[in-house]
């Protein structure tokens, strides 16, 4: 087996007390995924969030970044929909505010079909860089059954960005730890199992239920046990076998499979077995030992893509990016990746010289295997979407980084009369950044545009990073 890419993320999942925190991840730890919602749906909800490496993190390496709100909306940072009931709850997180203005922030629980909101705390954070605690309890009216831990933040994000940290949601008036409580262990390299049994270690440090995520090809001449094995004692086992779905020979469909088990402190063995003796035929590429019970993996968490535009022109520009999928000759609307801001009309939150967007992970949703992307990079600066006539010149930078640590891998500078902007990606930006390419500029009007926006990637304006 390839050596073992481990994140260890001190703490434990386990529910054994009153005390237990609601809130998954809630040091923003796990380098997979933000288990908010990562960006807002257009129209509702305006900001862009994602993990940012601090060194002055309250707990941990990472907090919690967000940025691009508006100040004419509600932004309403939720947490995947929690199983509650009616009685009381208490709630803590720590934030605070890096740039130009102060920003409000509320803490609550959110239901809409319920109509609740329900407010644990409310401040006014100053620009200062301080970290500030909002703790609360509410109580919740007999009958609820569920409803979002959210996080509502407003004010100007010109030059702005809000950090958070340490997000606690308990049953009860007592709080309870908000420290880390996720353990992740990766194998994000390929595998292709040629022997009777290939074992890896990791170790637990924290006892409690781990799940066990495999991701590997479809179709298989013979069988392969997955397992997870403590003191010579198999937990978990399961055997992929031949009946199960299958794929033409060759092809490069996958899936996850897994297997849960209690496990002790310790090592633990992670044993993928070939019962027959013969090559299973099956391609394994990801493997995922974890106790975050609620993370459901995506291949995407394994290779990680992310692209920043800085606007070096006179012009504030609202920037779109727009996927395509090559089919052969033919390129067809495929990809798309999803709003991460406001519209063309959110004037306010357009990217001003000199101006950043956030870190925007661009690779969800991209075909697997390193095939190319074709992304058409847009600009507007006129109300209502109109791209064509664009009198000024788009002036700035693309940067590409690999990793939830944004090592950039390539750079791109931009000065051009035209609007438009044709580029090539691979899916993975760490091995294959050379073939990060550009075309010659695209001279017309982009289709779609203020009609099909929810077709669009938008990003707002943000804070300039360094």
């Amino acid at each position: 087996m390839n050596s073992l890419i481990k994140y260890l993320l001190i703490g434990s999942l386990a529910a054994t007390s009153a005390f237990a925190n609601l809130i998954q991840d809630p040091s923003f730890e796990s380098g997979l995924r933000p288990w908010f919602a990562e960006r807002s749906m257009m129209g509702v909800n305006l900001y862009s969030i994602g993990f940012l490496k601090s060194k002055e993190a309250t707990d941990g390496d990472y907090v919690l970044n967000v940025e691009g709100w508006s100040a004419n909306d509600i932004n309403r940072i939720l947490s995947p929909e929690l199983p509650l009931k009616g009685g009381t709850y208490n709630a803590s997180i720590k934030a605070r505010v890096v740039g130009a203005n102060p920003a409000t922030v509320e803490l609550g629980i959110y239901n809409a079909r319920a109509g609740i909101w329900a407010v644990f705390a409310k401040e006014t954070l100053q620009p200062d860089s301080q970290w500030v605690t909002l703790s609360g309890t509410t109580t919740l009216p007999e009958g609820t059954e569920s409803g979002h831990f959210a996080m509502v933040v407003a004010g100007d994000s010109h030059h702005t960005r809000l950090e958070l940290d340490e997000a606690g949601l308990f049953e009860g008036e007592s709080p309870g730890k908000t420290t880390n409580n996720v353990e992740v262990f990766t194998w994000p390299e390929e595998h292709v199992i040629a022997k009777t049994e290939a074992v890896t270690t990791a170790t637990i440090t924290r006892p409690g239920k781990y799940t066990l995520w495999v991701h590997c090809s479809t179709g298989a001449a013979n069988e392969l046990e997955i397992a997870l094995r403590q003191k010579k004692t198999v937990l978990a086992s399961r055997i992929l076998e031949e009946q199960g779905p299958t794929a033409p020979p060759y092809s490069v469909e996958a899936d996850w499979v897994s297997i849960s088990a209690d496990l002790k402190a310790g090592p633990v063995e992670v044993v993928l077995r070939n019962p027959s003796g013969n090559a299973p035929g099956r391609r394994i590429d990801f493997l995922l030992l974890t106790n975050y019970t609620d993370y459901i993996p995506q291949t995407e968490d394994f290779r990680q893509g992310f692209l920043r535009f800085t606007n070096h022109s006179k012009d504030p520009y609202c920037l779109y990016l727009w996927g395509f999928r090559h089919y052969g000759i033919l390129s067809r609307p495929g990809f798309y990746p999803g709003s991460t801001g406001a519209p063309i009309n959110y004037k306010d939150l357009w990217i001003g010289p000199g101006e950043s967007t956030p870190w925007v992970r661009i690779t969800e949703g991209m075909p697997k295997r390193s095939l190319p992307v074709s992304i058409l990079a847009t600009i507007g600066n006129r109300e209502g979407g109109d791209q064509e006539g664009y009198p000024g010149r788009f002036v700035g930078t693309l940067e590409f980084a690999y990793g939830v640590d944004h090592a950039i891998t390539k750079r791109i500078p931009i000065d051009q009369s035209s609007p438009l902007l044709l580029l090539t990606v691979p899916y993975d930006f760490r091995d294959a950044a050379g073939f990060i390419i550009t075309g010659a500029p695209v001279r017309g009007s982009v289709p779609f545009v203020g009609s099909r926006l929810d077709q669009a990637t938008h990003m707002p304006r943000p804070l300039k990073k360094d």
